[in-house]
Parts: C-alpha cells; sequence; structure tokens
C-alpha cells in the first residue's frame, strides 16, 4: 500500500497523468498523417500533367480551326471550276476571299493569326485528285481542287512547366470537286469537229458553221461515232423495247417542247444514249415554224412546240390559186414540209461554188427568197475537203439583197467584225430592228405562181426570248472527244471538253436543185453557227436552263 501510493506520489511529481501518457503513445505510433507528404512531392506532376492537357486540348482546337478552314475553302475554290477561262484564278481568288477568319488558337504573332491559303492543287479527274497525281494546269479540265493552308502553331500555356515552349507547325489541306448538271435543256452531244479531237477552242470559232449530222448507232456501238455527228447525252429516259419508238418520242419531246421536262444532265461526266434518233428532224424543225404530220408527240395539235419569234428561213408557202396576198393563217397540212406546204422556192440560193453571188461571172440573179445560208464552203455541193467545220464566210451581201433589196453596208452592229456580223447577229438585229413583221412578202414565180415567204411565224405563236424563256433557236450542247468513247450498245460515260450554244441555222431538209441532179442538204443535217460557251441564264441573249452545282469533299 505504501508503495502504490509512493509511485503515485512520483508520477504526480513528474506531472504526467496516465491519460496523458496514453495519448502521447497513439501519437506516436499514428501513421495518418503519412500521406501528406506525398501529397505534397507529387503536386508538382499533377499541375505538370494538367497543364499538358489542357495545353494539348488547345492544339486540337487549333487542328480542328484548320481543317474546317481548309474544307470551306476548297469547297468554295471548287465551286468556281466550271471549265470556263479564268476559272482556276477564280477559285484562287474564292479560297483566298474565305479564308480570311483568324486562328484564335494559334501562338503566331498578332499580325500572322489570319488564315492564308499556301497552295492549290488542280486535277483534272476525281481518281487523281485523291492521289494527288497528275495535277492539271488548264482552265478547261480543272474540276477538282486541293487547297493547303500554310502552317501554324500554338503556344503553350502550362506545358512550358516540363520545358515546351510551343507546339511543332501544323497546317490542313483538303480536296473538293464540283458536280454539276444542266436542267430542262436538250440533250445535244456534238462529236468534236477539230483537227485535233482531244482540244476544241470555242472562241477561236465564234461565227463559224457546224455541219452536224443526226446518225444512228453503228452495230457496234458508239464506236461509230465520228467528228461532226450530232448525238444525244442520257437524261434519264426509261428505255423500251419495240423498235425504241417510246425513247424516240421522249428524245423527240426534249427537242420540240417548250417546257423541257424536270430531267438534268451531268456537266462533268454526262452518258451518252444509244438507239436512233435520226427521226428527231422534225421535232428541231419546229423551232422554224415547220410541224410534222402526224404529230406523234402533239406538238403541233397541243401546241407544246412554239417557233422562235423570228422564223426566218428558206422555205416558203406556195400560194392557192395564185392569190396576191399571205395568208395570216394556215392549216395542219400547210404547216408540214411538202408539196402541200413549206417548200423551196423556184430561185433558191445555190451557188456552185465558194464565191459570192456579187462576184460570179457572168452575173446571176439574187435568189427570190433567203434564209440565212450555211458558210460558203459548205454552200455547194461537192466541195472539197470542206470538213465538218466552216470558215465563218457566208454571202450576207446575197442575203441582204434578197429580203432588204439593197447591199449590205455594215447595218449591224457586230462585235467580230461589222463587215461580216455572224448570222446569230442579224437574227437578233432583225428583232431588235422590227425586221420580223407578221405579214408575209409575196413574190412571183414562173407563170402565174405566186409564193409567200414569212420571217415571224405563222402556223404557232412565236417566243421572243427574254430572261426566263429560252432562245428557241439556241441550243446548249457538250463538245466530246468522241473517239475516246467505248464501243458497244449500251450507255457511255463521256466527260465533255466544253459546253457552247450554237445557233439553229436552217431547217433540216432535203434540198435539191431544179434539175433534182445536185444535192445541196438531206434530212438528217443539222447546221448550226457557233455562238459562245453557255452561260447560266443568259436568257435572251443565248439558251436559257437551269444549273445545278453541288461542291463535295473528297478528301
Amino acid at each position: 500500500m505504501a508503495v502504490a501510493v509512493a509511485a503515485q506520489a512520483v508520477q504526480e511529481a513528474d506531472g504526467l497523468h496516465p491519460m496523458k501518457i496514453r495519448a502521447i503513445g497513439n501519437l506516436w505510433h499514428d501513421c495518418a498523417g503519412a500521406i501528406a507528404p506525398s501529397y505534397v512531392l507529387s503536386l508538382f506532376a499533377v499541375v505538370a500533367m494538367a497543364g499538358v492537357g489542357y495545353d494539348y486540348a488547345q492544339l486540337a482546337g487549333l487542328d480542328t480551326e484548320l481543317q474546317n478552314a481548309a474544307d470551306q475553302a476548297a469547297l468554295a475554290a471548287s465551286t468556281q471550276l466550271t471549265g470556263a477561262a479564268g476559272s482556276r484564278a477564280n477559285a484562287q481568288s474564292a479560297a483566298n476571299t474565305l479564308v480570311v477568319n483568324n486562328t484564335l488558337l494559334a501562338g503566331n504573332a498578332a499580325t500572322s493569326h489570319k488564315l492564308s491559303v499556301a497552295s492549290l492543287a488542280y486535277y483534272a479527274s476525281q481518281a487523281d485528285a485523291e492521289s494527288g497525281a497528275n495535277a492539271t494546269a488548264t482552265d478547261a479540265t480543272a474540276r477538282y481542287v486541293r487547297v493547303t493552308l500554310s502552317a501554324r502553331t500554338a503556344k503553350y500555356t502550362l506545358t512550358p512547366i516540363v520545358g515546351l515552349l510551343s507546339s511543332a507547325s501544323i497546317t490542313a489541306s483538303a480536296t473538293a470537286g464540283l458536280e454539276s448538271t444542266l436542267c430542262k435543256v436538250p440533250p445535244v452531244l456534238i462529236c468534236n469537229p477539230s483537227a485535233n479531237p482531244a482540244t476544241f477552242d470555242i472562241a477561236a470559232n465564234v461565227g463559224r458553221g457546224l455541219l452536224l449530222t443526226l446518225t444512228p448507232e453503228t452495230a457496234t456501238g458508239n464506236s461509230g461515232m465520228t467528228a461532226g455527228q450530232l448525238a444525244f447525252l442520257d437524261p434519264g429516259v426509261t428505255r423500251v423495247t419495240k423498235k425504241n419508238l417510246k425513247v424516240q418520242q421522249e428524245f423527240a419531246k426534249l427537242m420540240g417542247y417548250d417546257a423541257q421536262p424536270s430531267r438534268c444532265i451531268s456537266i462533268n461526266q454526262p452518258y451518252t444514249q444509244d438507239g436512233n434518233t435520226q427521226n428527231l428532224a422534225a421535232a428541231f424543225n419546229t423551232r422554224f415554224d415547220i410541224y410534222d404530220n402526224p404529230d406523234p408527240i402533239k406538238c403541233y395539235s397541243d401546241g407544246l412546240c412554239s417557233p422562235s419569234d423570228n422564223a426566218r428561213k428558206d422555205l416558203v408557202q406556195k400560194l392557192k390559186g395564185g392569190g396576191a396576198a399571205a395568208p395570216t393563217t394556215l392549216s395542219k397540212n400547210e404547216c408540214a414540209m411538202g408539196t402541200a406546204g413549206w417548200v423551196q422556192s423556184e430561185t433558191p440560193y445555190r451557188p456552185t461554188g465558194a464565191t459570192l453571188y456579187k462576184d460570179v461571172k457572168p452575173k446571176i440573179a439574187y435568189p427570190d427568197a433567203m434564209g440565212y445560208p450555211r458558210d460558203l464552203v459548205h454552200a455547194y455541193p461537192g466541195a472539197a475537203g470542206r470538213g465538218r467545220i466552216g470558215n465563218g464566210t457566208w454571202d450576207i451581201d446575197a442575203y441582204w439583197n434578197t429580203n432588204y433589196g439593197k447591199a449590205y453596208a455594215s447595218d449591224v452592229s457586230s462585235a467580230k467584225n461589222p463587215a461580216l456580223p455572224t448570222r446569230y447577229e442579224v437574227y437578233r438585229w432583225e428583232r431588235a430592228n422590227g425586221k420580223i413583221a407578221a405579214a408575209g412578202r409575196v413574190f412571183n414565180g414562173s407563170k402565174s405562181a405566186k409564193y409567200a415567204d414569212y420571217a415571224a411565224p405563222i402556223c404557232k405563236p412565236g417566243i421572243t426570248p427574254s430572261a426566263t424563256r429560252p432562245d428557241r433557236r439556241v441550243l446548249p450542247a457538250a463538245v466530246v472527244d468522241c473517239s475516246t468513247v467505248p464501243g458497244g450498245a449500251g450507255k457511255k460515260p463521256i466527260t465533255p471538253l466544253a459546253w457552247m450554244d450554237v445557233f439553229l441555222v436552217e431547217p433540216t431538209a432535203d434540198r435539191k436543185d431544179a434539175a433534182g441532179v445536185n444535192t445541196y442538204t438531206t434530212s438528217g443535217e443539222v447546221y448550226v453557227e457557233i455562238i459562245g460557251p453557255t452561260v447560266q441564264g443568259a436568257g435572251a441573249s443565248g439558251s436559257q436552263f437551269t444549273r445545278r452545282d453541288k461542291p463535295f469533299l473528297i478528301k
């Protein structure tokens, strides 16, 4: 008892209570606070990792900005690749104009934040564009574009903790093309008539006459297509058997109807239409106020195929009973081609060589009726080596004397040559200057025969072209290197060299001399004059069509 009391006295004397001793022991053995130093030591690594993640997000954002800009620049550039002169320069301008936004996440100096196009490369085919091979350097063949932007770097915010100040240079590129279609137009194809079938210079051939032929496809398919042949593109007409009559009628509608069906043809790579299309000549002639009888597609009976308001041609009406006045209306039979309807006059324009009428010795009488004639090299039969394409020289003096009773004296304002305007320029001048009055001109033939010559349409009301109504004597046509069209029957994919507008000079008809010996023209020949490149919305000054352009990204 005395010992225990003594021990307690000693402990109390030392100032340590038993409870305090246990608390000190517990603290000594407690490990809960040992993690704190680890947190402190790892804090630098955690901050560095967070900084790298943050800066990487900035880098990814910059990459996205650049790629989006490249995509939009490529799409903008591709919309200009129409094949027309200057299209590549327009594409460059479109890309540069579009890419003007700031790369907000770039770390370059403030003056260099704006995106810029480093380079553009153009390609003729999608395969070349995808592989980046065989770049083209001409406007006519540039159909696809690859846009590459100038490089940018991202300036890091937190990554310098681990020793990196900025990213490596990054850039972006994109490739795009333009899928274009023409809608509500006759699907005309012209085999390139030039000496080099792989190229065709429209500007150099403006005003020249072009002799085209409506010929059936050969037994081996489209491999029989030759220079100057007039064929057709496939507008999605359903093919029907029984001698393909249904298809022919559908194409006749496309050639003749005022309101074209809403069918579209690819500009970049259309398809040819196989089958015999030789009997479509009558559909062309409706544009000259000539109507076939019978009338399978109801052009005449339903008034679906209007002529041009200027229907001047070399065919006339023989007046019944030798009447002194030109009829103001004609019957269905009189509106057709043939002895009861449109015929050649007794003294038509029939040159015997490439010489102007005024220069022929001895002098010969001017024609009694005359439409727009062919180039001199195409105007007489049997011209050696005349080829498919003329030289633009035509007998305007004979035309003026026949229709206006005087020599031509630079009456027509011409962008080409006032001394020899194109037939299309004369055609438009006549409309603008009141030279297509509705009343017919009556003239005498042999004995008591009389004829009427009409400049304005008489069978059906004519269409005056406007911003929304096409000129009925102007057609857009694809110029194709037909030597590249695969053989064999069926539709063939092709790549047009160019699209151009052509003027329908004369109706297609059999024309012989008075003795029936020499053949000047045959039914199935379509003679046109080259106007220039096809331009959307040309309206009163050319063809009028709907063009749909859809840019698309390739990669």
